[in-house]
C-alpha cells in the first residue's frame, strides 16, 4: 500500500525523527573494509547431472564459455565467470539473460540453480551491474573495466542519448583504451573502417560522413597522448556523468492517455521522458517522490513537490515488478547512507539480497539530471537542423562550414567568423544554411536553462561562390535580414552579382538592422547596382564600410561625392578598378572634403592622371581624419613620387600608404622608406612594383629590424631588389616583433643564404600570420629551410608560395613534414608551382594523420593533378584541398 503524504507537505525524515527503517534495509558498517584479493572458488562438475555449455556475454559483446551441470547455483555460475575474467570484486555484479519478449533484462537469483532459473544448454548469460552506483572502494582492474564497457556499450547503443559534441570526446577516450597513444601515421580518416559503429550511436553516424567524423575522433585523440589506461577510464566516466540518464536502467511503457514514454530509474531518482523529445527527461528525486505501487495493468508514482500528482503508467508485470524492484532498492541505498530529506515511503516490496549501502558512494551531486542542467548550446542546435533539413533536401551538407562548425563545437570556442569561400554554395546551399541559422536561434533558452550561447557569427565570407546562379537571389538576400543572428561584416566577392540583380535586394538590405561593412568586390555591378545597395541602406548609421572595387562603375564621381558628403558616418569607401576622370574625380574630392569621419579611402586602378593625382595630394596635405590611402595601380611618375613624399616628410595623419605600380621610381620609394623610419607613424606599406635600390634596401632592412618603427604590414611585391639584400632582410626580419603580414613575392630567394635567413625568420617569429613567398624562384634545396623553418613557426596563419613553377616536382613533399608538426597554420597557397602526382601523393603520405591545424590548401593550376581521382586519397586528409 502506497503511503499518501498528508496534504500540507512530505514527511521528512531526519535524525530526530521517530520513524520504523524498513525491515529489510541494508545493514550499516561502521566503515567499508578495505578490499583484499581472494581467490574465486570454482566448482567442480557434478556426476550424473546435465552437462551444459553456457556463453558469458560482456556489454561489448565479448564472449567467454564454460562448462557447468543444471545443479550449479546462480552464484556457482557467476564465481566461473569470474574466474575466466580474473575478476575477484564480484560484489558489484550480478548475472541476467536478455527477455527478448520484454527486451528487458531478467536478473538471476544467486540462490537458485540454473534448473529453477530455466538456463537451457547453449544459452548466453551476461554479467552486469544491477544496482548502477560508483563503488566507493573498487581496485580490481577487471571490475573497473566491466564498469566502463558497461557505459561505453549504453552509450553506444543509444540507450544513453548523448549530444554529438561529447560522444565524439567520448569515441576519442576509447580508441585510446583500444589502440595506445596517438600515431599520426597510424591513426588517420579510414582506420577505424567498420568497427566505426562500436564507436559511436547510429544516430551520429547516420548525419556524418565516416572519414570526417574519424578525423574528429583523432583530433581529440591527440590529446590524451601520454594519460594511462586508468587515467583515461576515469576520465571516460567522468564525461559521461554529463549525460542525464547515466547509470540508469531504462524501461519504455505507456502513459494512461496512451502515449509511450521512457521511464529511467536512477540511484536518486525517476527520469520520465518528455512529450516533445523521448531523449531529454524530466527527473523527479526521491526526496519529491511520496511513493509507488502497482497496479493492475502497470504502476503509478505520486509526486509531492513542488506539486502534488500521480504519474500513472501501463505495462507489463515483468517490467513494473522490475522498476518497483529498482525503486525500492534504490530508496533503501539511500536510507542506508543519508535519510536526510527523505518523505517516508512504505515500501510495496522488500528487494532480497541488497549488497551493504556502505560500498557505495552517495549519489554524486553533480549528475547533471535535471533538463536545465542540460546543457545545450546554439551551434549544436545550429547543426541539427542543417542535418535535418539537409537529408529532407537531399543536399548534402558543405564540409568547410562543417568543419569550423564541429571546431568550436569539440573545441569550447564561440564560432564569431565563419568563411564560406570557394566552397561551392550554390543557391540552395545557402538557403539551407540561413534557414538552419533562423531556426537555432528561435529557441529561447529558460531562465533556470544552462545553454550556451557559441554561435555569434558576426563576419561572413561568401566569395567566389555561385551563390546568386540563375538570377536567384532570394538566399542571399536573406543573409542580411535574418532573424536572431546580428551579422555586421559580410564579404561576397566574385559571386556574380550584377546591376540588374542588385536592384531584386532592395527589400532584404532595408530590413537590416546590424551591417557595418559591405565587401562586394569583383562583382559587376556598375553604377546601377552601386545605387540599388546604398539607397535601401540610407539612414542606417551602423554601416560604415563599402567596398564596391572592380565592378565596371564608369561616371560615379558626382553620384559618390552626394554620397560621402551626406553620410557622415562614412568610414571607409573603396572603390579601386573603377575609371574616373578628371571631372569625375574632381567631383569626388569636392564630397570628400565636406566629409570629415573617413578613415580609408581605396582609388587603386582607377586610370587617374598625375593632374588627378596631385589634387588628391593636396586634399590630403589639409585632411586629418583620413589614415589609410589606397592609390597604386595609377602611372603618376617620379614628380608625383616626388610631392608625395615632400607631404609625407612635412608630417601626415596617414598610418596606412599603397603606392603599388604608381611608377614612382627608387629615389621616390627611398624618401618614402626615410619618412617612415623618421616619422614612425606609417604602419602598413605597399611598395610593390616600384624599384628599391641598394640604398633603399638598406633602409627597408632597417624599418623592418627595428623594434621602434612598428610596421605591421608591409608589401614588396616585384620591387627587384637584389638577392644580398634579401638575405639582409631575413635576417633583420628575426628581430621583428610587430610585423603581422609581409608580401616579399617576386623578389628572388633563390641562393642558401638567403632562404637560410628567411627559415630563421619564419622558425623564431611569434606575430607574422600572413607570409607571401610567390614567385621567388624556390626550388629544390632552398625550399629545405624555409620548410624546416615552417615546422617550428608558433603564429604563421597563411603561408603563400604561388608561382614558385620548380618547387612542385623538386621539393614539395617537404611541405608534408613540416605540416605533420606545424600547429598554427591555417591556409597555405601553392597555386602553379608544378606539383605532379608523385610528388603530391608522397605529401599525402607524409601529412594524413598528422595535421589538424590547417583548414585548406590551394593546389590550382597544377595541371598535372587533373589528370587524377583523388578522391580516396583525400578522404584521409583533415582539411580541404582545392585542386
Amino acid at each position: 500500500v502506497m503511503n499518501m503524504q498528508p496534504a500540507n507537505g512530505p514527511k521528512i525524515m531526519n535524525q530526530s525523527s521517530e520513524v520504523t527503517r524498513p525491515a529489510s534495509a541494508p545493514v550499516e558498517d561502521a566503515e567499508w573494509p578495505d578490499p583484499v584479493k581472494k581467490e574465486i572458488e570454482v566448482r567442480e562438475l557434478t556426476e550424473g547431472r546435465n552437462k551444459m555449455i553456457l556463453t558469458l556475454l560482456l556489454a561489448d559483446r565479448s564472449t567467454k564459455k564454460v562448462f557447468v551441470t543444471d545443479d550449479f547455483t546462480c552464484e556457482d555460475l557467476l564465481n566461473m565467470f569470474a574466474s575466466k575474467l580474473h575478476l575477484w570484486q564480484t560484489e558489484f555484479f550480478e548475472l541476467c539473460v536478455h527477455d527478448s519478449k520484454e527486451d528487458a533484462d531478467r536478473w538471476l537469483d544467486r540462490k537458485k540453480t540454473l534448473l529453477e532459473e530455466r538456463i537451457a544448454d547453449q544459452q548466453e548469460v551476461m554479467m552486469k551491474v544491477k544496482y548502477f552506483k560508483t563503488p566507493k572502494k573498487i581496485v580490481d582492474p577487471a571490475a573497473i573495466r566491466l564498469y566502463y564497457i558497461e557505459v561505453k556499450q549504453c552509450i553506444i547503443s543509444g540507450t544513453y542519448p548523448t549530444s554529438e559534441k561529447l560522444a565524439v570526446r567520448l569515441a576519442a577516450h576509447q580508441v585510446h583504451l583500444a589502440y595506445g597513444n596517438y600515431v599520426p601515421s597510424k591513426h588517420h580518416p579510414g582506420f577505424l573502417g567498420e568497427a566505426l559503429k562500436d564507436y559511436l550511436p547510429r544516430e551520429i553516424l547516420a548525419v556524418n560522413q565516416p572519414e570526417y567524423i574519424e578525423s574528429r575522433i583523432f583530433q581529440l585523440h591527440r590529446n590524451l597522448v601520454g594519460k594511462s589506461n586508468e587515467e583515461v577510464m576515469e576520465s571516460y566516466i567522468d564525461l559521461a556523468q554529463q549525460i542525464q540518464t547515466y547509470g540508469s536502467s531504462i524501461y519504455l511503457v505507456k502513459e494512461k492517455l496512451g502515449r509511450t514514454k521512457r521511464v529511467a530509474v536512477a540511484e536518486d531518482g525517476v527520469l520520465i521522458s518528455t512529450d516533445d523529445n523521448p531523449k531529454k527527461f524530466h527527473f523527479y528525486s526521491f526526496k519529491i517522490i511520496g511513493g509507488w505501487k502497482r497496479t493492475s495493468d502497470g504502476f503509478d508514482i505520486e509526486i509531492i513537490a513542488p506539486n502534488q500528482k500521480l504519474l500513472e503508467f501501463e505495462a507489463s508485470d515483468f517490467k513494473s515488478e522490475s522498476i518497483i524492484e529498482l525503486m525500492c532498492a534504490y530508496y533503501l541505498f539511500l536510507l542506508g547512507v543519508d535519510s536526510g530529506e527523505l518523505p517516508l515511503v512504505s515500501l510495496p516490496m522488500q528487494p532480497e539480497g541488497l549488497p551493504n549501502p556502505k560500498m557505495f558512494q552517495k549519489p554524486n551531486t553533480a549528475l547533471k539530471r535535471n533538463l536545465q542542467d542540460q546543457c545545450q548550446t546554439r551551434l549544436e542546435l545550429f547543426k541539427d537542423e542543417l542535418a535535418r533539413l539537409s537529408k529532407k533536401k537531399e543536399i548534402t551538407m558543405n564540409r568547410k562550414l562543417l568543419m569550423q562548425v564541429d571546431n568550436a563545437i569539440d573545441q569550447d570556442l564561440v564560432l564569431e567568423t565563419l568563411d564560406l569561400s570557394r566552397s561551392g554554395l550554390l543557391p540552395d546551399d545557402l538557403r539551407l544554411f540561413v534557414d538552419a541559422v533562423a531556426k537555432a536561434f528561435e529557441y529561447l533558452p529558460k531562465e533556470d536553462e544552462f545553454f550556451e550561447d557559441n554561435m555569434s557569427i558576426t563576419r561572413l565570407d561568401l566569395s567566389s561562390n555561385p551563390i546568386v546562379k540563375g538570377g536567384d537571389v532570394d538566399a542571399f538576400g536573406r543573409v542580411f535580414c535574418t532573424s536572431g543572428w546580428m551579422l555586421k561584416h559580410l564579404t561576397a566577392r566574385n559571386i556574380h552579382l550584377t546591376g540588374k540583380l542588385a536592384t531584386l535586394l532592395n527589400g532584404y538590405l532595408s530590413k537590416n538592422d546590424f551591417l557595418e561593412s559591405i565587401d562586394l568586390e569583383d562583382n559587376d555591378l556598375k553604377m546601377k547596382g552601386v545605387s540599388s545597395i546604398l539607397k535601401p541602406l540610407k539612414g542606417q548609421e551602423r554601416i560604415c564600410s563599402f567596398n564596391f572595387n572592380n565592378n565596371g562603375v564608369t561616371g560615379a564621381g558626382y553620384f559618390l561625392a552626394q554620397v560621402v558628403a551626406k553620410n557622415l558616418t562614412m568610414t571607409e569607401l573603396r572603390v579601386g578598378g573603377n575609371k574616373f576622370d578628371d571631372k569625375q574625380l574632381n567631383f569626388l574630392l569636392e564630397g570628400l572634403k565636406l566629409n570629415k569621419g573617413l578613415q580609408t579611402l581605396d582609388l587603386s586602378n582607377c586610370g587617374i592622371s598625375t593632374g588627378s593625382g596631385r589634387a588628391v595630394l593636396g586634399w590630403l596635405s589639409s585632411n586629418r581624419t583620413l589614415r589609410t590611402l589606397i592609390i597604386g595601380g595609377n602611372s603618376f611618375g617620379s614628380t608625383w613620387g616626388s610631392a608625395l613624399v615632400k607631404m609625407l616628410k612635412a608630417g601626415s595623419a596617414l598610418s596606412a600608404l599603397d603606392v603599388a605600380k604608381t611608377g614612382i621610381g627608387s629615389k621616390a620609394t627611398r624618401g618614402i622608406l626615410e619618412s617612415v623610419k623618421e616619422h614612425r607613424a606609417i604602419r602598413e606599406l605597399t611598395l610593390s612594383g616600384n624599384g628599391i635600390d641598394k640604398k633603399g634596401g638598406q633602409i627597408l632592412c632597417e624599418c623592418i629590424g627595428s623594434r621602434s618603427i612598428n610596421l605591421r604590414k608591409v608589401f614588396i611585391q616585384g620591387c627587384g631588389i637584389h638577392k644580398a639584400t634579401m638575405a639582409e632582410l631575413g635576417k633583420n626580419l628575426q628581430q621583428n616583433t610587430t610585423l603581422r603580414e609581409f608580401d616579399a613575392s617576386g623578389n628572388d630567394i633563390k641562393d642558401m643564404d638567403s632562404a637560410g635567413a628567411w627559415g630563421q625568420a619564419i622558425k623564431v617569429s611569434q606575430t607574422l600570420e600572413k607570409l607571401y613567398l610567390c614567385g621567388c624562384g624556390i626550388q629544390g634545396e632552398v625550399l629545405g629551410p624555409i620548410a624546416d623553418g615552417l615546422k617550428s613557426n608558433k603564429g604563421l596563419e597563411h603561408l603563400y608560395l604561388d608561382g614558385n613553377s620548380k618547387m612542385g616536382k623538386t621539393s614539395f613533399p617537404t611541405l608534408g613534414d613540416s605540416l605533420a608538426e606545424n600547429q598554427t597554420l591555417r591556409y597555405l597557397s601553392c597555386r602553379g608551382c608544378g606539383v605532379d602526382p608523385a610528388s603530391f601523393q608522397e605529401f599525402l603520405s607524409r601529412v594524413e594523420g598528422r595535421n589538424f591545424s590547417l583548414r585548406e590548401l590551394d593546389l590550382s593550376d597544377n595541371s598535372a593533378l587533373s589528370k587524377v581521382d583523388w578522391s580516396s586519397h583525400l578522404k584521409k586528409i583533415n582539411f580541404t584541398i582545392i585542386l
